[in-house]
């Protein structure tokens, strides 16, 4: 699975974006979701720092509309196995954390 982030939030972090590439994806909607790709500048998760980094920009406002009702917090992006895989990422249950290690 790729990783994507929302449109409408991470902009401020982008470098470039590729409308060129027409990427369709699918999510928790039978609705096709067009995609097109990006470049970040700089963003941090934790301990874990991204430059210049491909990623796969997607309208993700339709899903934070379905948590709105449970959590305020907004949904920058999905973590995909193509993220977690680059950065071994071990998920730690128990204690409610992700590692990164690269």
């Amino acid at each position: 699975s790729k990783t994507v982030f929302n449109e409408s939030l991470i902009g401020p972090y982008l470098e470039e974006i590729s409308e060129n590439e027409n990427l369709e994806s699918s999510g928790i909607s039978e609705e096709k979701l067009t995609s097109s790709s990006g470049i970040i500048k700089k963003i941090k998760f934790a301990k874990l720092l991204l430059v210049n980094e491909k990623i796969v920009i997607t309208n993700l406002d339709h899903i934070n509309q379905l948590y709105k009702k449970i959590d305020e917090r907004k949904i920058w992006g999905l973590l995909g196995g193509d993220f977690l895989l680059k950065y071994n990422a071990i998920i730690d249950y128990k204690n409610k954390r992700l590692i990164f290690s690269h």
